[in-house]
């Protein structure tokens, strides 16, 4: 035992020792030079975070997708879909060049983005069929989220018509409309709280009883430090649930719509409100507003901390309003790059959160929003960039 603990103490043993520790030291400071958002979020008591990224709720939707060879002939068949409606997909698919389905959804978009950038993300959708649900729910798969079923009677996978311009807007056409509902035993709150943030659908909020539910269980879930963010519908969808929408504001982090959407939210009486003055007084229950605006940028407006952001950084486009409200314009890829805009609001939103999961500043998140926004606008549906994600993390500072 003591010629062991001698050969132990050794000169060459002692060496081997200090190599071993110089080795190790050395690690541990390349170790702390990584960029801080390629590591786990910490939470606010210090430890690491070990939660999953992010968890959604919303509709499950069939895009059915026709390209054209020119946007005469999309104009064309677009027109005569709309006059004959429930002959729309016959007439699209003989017509088209190429026709494709895939998963959809504003909710679903937006997490199957964050997946593809490199989140860690689950979807829970409602519907009556496992026949629908099996499509939904392998396609989601193949963009790398969990994607969880909820079987409710009252329930189904809307089917959604989208007519593909090149270089310019998508239109689309509902079939039937979709369910707008959730089943209850989705709205779990403590699977929610295994996450570090809460995406709600906006257009479930036309179902009385999601109402009734969503606040009381946002509540709880904030306490346990997830982060919520709320994804406006269309402004038709907001102005009819308008009084649901303003209740729950004050309990969400993120609020992203259009600017229409946005802008179906105000509560002034100004006969002409900008989206700037809406976005702003908005501030009031919200952290940060994102817009998609109609000229092709997006405006980011977030609550100024407690240190004063004016003279950070060399943002051009960064200003600063009364030092409380930090307005960020981003501009979006340009129109003469622009192949199909499909999905290219719901792809800067993810982008923007993915930034945010992974520690990035509002700032620096609205620019990766907007670098993924412009690479999948030149290209045709939704698939992102899988490798997206080592631009963020090994960026030089």
């Amino acid at each position: 035992m003591i010629r062991k603990l001698l050969l132990l103490l050794s000169p060459p043993s002692l060496l081997l020792l200090f190599i071993y520790a110089f080795i190790f030291c050395g690690y541990s400071a390349i170790a702390s030079k990584v960029p801080h958002q390629c590591i786990k979020q910490r939470s606010a008591s210090g430890d690491v975070d070990k939660r999953h990224d992010v968890i959604a709720i919303g509709n499950a939707v069939r895009d059915h997708m026709y390209l054209f060879d020119s946007n005469e002939d999309a104009e064309k068949a677009l027109l005569y879909a709309v006059a004959h409606k429930d002959n729309a997909p016959d007439i699209l698919s003989r017509t088209s060049s190429k026709a494709w389905d895939d998963a959809g959804g504003v909710a679903a978009n937006t997490v199957a983005d964050i997946a593809l950038l490199g989140g860690d993300a689950t979807f829970l959708y409602s519907t009556s069929s496992d026949k629908e649900s099996s499509f939904f729910q392998n396609h989601m798969r193949k963009m790398h989220v969990n994607a969880i079923p909820h079987f409710s009677k009252d329930s189904y996978i809307c089917d959604i018509d989208i007519v593909v311009r090149r270089g310019g807007s998508s239109e689309i056409i509902v079939r039937d409309g979709c369910s707008d509902k959730i089943a209850d035993s989705a709205l779990n709150w403590n699977n929610i709280k295994n996450y570090r943030m809460f995406v709600i659908e906006g257009y479930l909020l036309s179902d009385e009883g999601f109402q009734q539910q969503i606040i009381p269980l946002v509540e709880k879930v904030r306490q346990h430090e997830v982060e919520v963010v709320l994804l406006a519908g269309n402004s038709a969808s907001v102005t009819k649930n308008k009084a649901a929408y303003l209740k729950l504001l004050p309990h969400v982090d993120y609020l992203a719509g259009s600017e229409d959407a946005i802008l179906a939210l105000d509560d002034s009486r100004d006969e002409d409100p900008t989206i700037e003055d809406v976005a702003i007084s908005m501030m009031k229950d919200v952290g940060v507003l994102i817009a998609i605006r109609s000229n092709n940028t997006a405006l980011v407006v977030e609550k100024a901390g407690a240190e004063d952001l004016c003279g950070s950084a060399s943002h051009d486009a960064f200003h600063c309003m009364n030092h409380q409200i930090n307005l960020i314009y981003i501009a979006h890829s340009s129109m003469y790059d622009l192949l199909d805009d499909t999905g290219s609001r719901d792809a800067f939103v993810a982008g923007f959160l993915y930034g945010r999961l992974r520690g990035l500043s509002v700032t620096e998140s609205s620019h990766l929003g907007n670098k993924y926004n412009t690479y999948i606008s030149k290209r045709f549906g939704t698939k992102a960039h899988d490798n997206l994600y080592q631009e963020v993390c090994y960026k030089k500072k």
